[in-house]
């Protein structure tokens, strides 16, 4: 099941998490051990606060509407709710989620207008546009294509569970010791 809601956020809301999400940016990819299922990708991580702001109980609120279960909105993995930007040939090879690890749903709230990097199943292409939600059922493959340009977001599995963070950090102690 996927859901495309365009105009998702009211403009003062949309402008307010044009604010937050700002920061450091740390690249990602593919070189790090996965949970359950691996998957090329490359694309930066936005070091942001988004996770302690107000804005995510605005989100999760509106999200939760939408699957029809609450979303919780304190004590957050960072898999839960971040932001991310896909630069220059950034991408996600096709891939799906264990539902059992990240839960029921994943989501992604496009924070620009782009021209291509469409989010793709065997039967869709999403192109990102400004304050459009694609919420997706996981489970199914998916991936992203090549993108030509900038391109932020943000996203996240709001039931995921530790297991996905404690693997990530097993990959960070294992790469820096």
């Amino acid at each position: 099941m996927v859901i495309i809601t365009d105009n998702w956020l009211d403009e003062e809301t949309l402008q307010l998490l044009d604010t937050v999400v700002k920061g450091p940016i740390k690249k990602l990819d593919s070189s790090g051990n996965h949970v359950n299922y691996y998957t090329e990708y490359e694309w930066d991580l936005v070091q942001c606060n988004l996770r302690d702001h107000d804005i995510r109980k605005v989100i999760f609120a509106k999200l939760s509407k939408l699957i029809g279960k609450e979303i919780p909105t304190e004590y957050l993995e960072p898999m839960q709710l971040f932001a991310k930007q896909f630069n220059k040939n950034s991408y996600c090879a096709p891939h799906s989620e264990d539902p059992e690890y990240y839960g029921d749903w994943v989501f992604m709230l496009y924070l620009t207008d782009e021209v291509d990097g469409e989010l793709c199943t065997d039967s869709l292409k999403i192109l990102p546009k400004r304050n459009r939600l694609v919420l997706m059922r996981t489970g199914f493959e998916h991936w992203v294509e090549k993108c030509s340009g900038p391109r932020l977001n943000i996203s996240g599995w709001p039931f995921a569970t530790k297991e996905v963070r404690k693997r990530w950090k097993e990959k960070d102690s294992i790469t820096t010791h």
